[in-house]
């Protein structure tokens, strides 16, 4: 019987090594999740609803964690409709990924620019949509400013050379 007992302590302290690794990925995978720069979210394909996010996901979007669970992708989205966002999502279910932009409202009414990257991931018992929000809307509004001020000396610049142009031409007129 001494045998038995043996390997039955083998056994449990196996099982309880497993379970301490397993709790360590757990919590390692938890804090990367947190800790991420972007908004992380988890839907369930079929009602666009969100199962699970980090806190930059809410907070980029000026919500409460509790308000953020009530939502769904519908309720931020000011490109798609519902059905348009239906139809995005079985999409990125047949080809598996996508990037794309999109402009979410705040709960203030503000709009902002959000880069996505949505996949679809399979845990177990289901498929869930994975997506990374990152907010790129001071990068857009930089962007339009330096493409403002590029149109703005292309046009100052075309006016000089006109002067310059028409300034040569009346100084080789004269004696």
């Amino acid at each position: 019987g001494g045998g038995k007992l043996v390997v039955f302590m083998r056994d449990i302290t196996e099982r309880k090594r497993a379970a301490e690794a397993l709790s360590e990925t757990s919590a390692r995978y938890r804090v990367l999740f947190e800790q991420s720069p972007d908004g992380i979210v988890v839907l369930d394909p079929t009602t666009a609803r969100f199962l699970e996010f980090n806190d930059v996901a809410h907070r980029q979007l000026g919500y409460s964690r509790e308000e953020f669970a009530q939502l769904s992708i519908a309720d931020l989205d000011v490109v798609e409709t519902p059905e348009e966002t239906r139809a995005h999502i079985a999409r990125v279910i047949s080809d598996g990924r996508s990037d794309f932009e999109t402009r979410q409202r705040t709960k203030q009414g503000e709009i902002r620019n959000i880069h996505v990257t949505a996949q679809v991931i399979p845990v177990p018992g289901r498929n869930v949509y994975h997506c990374v929000w990152r907010d790129v809307t001071e990068r857009r509004r930089a962007e339009s400013r330096l493409s403002e001020e590029q149109k703005r000396l292309s046009t100052i610049l075309a006016t000089v050379g006109a002067v310059v142009v028409i300034l040569a031409a009346v100084g080789a007129k004269s004696p």
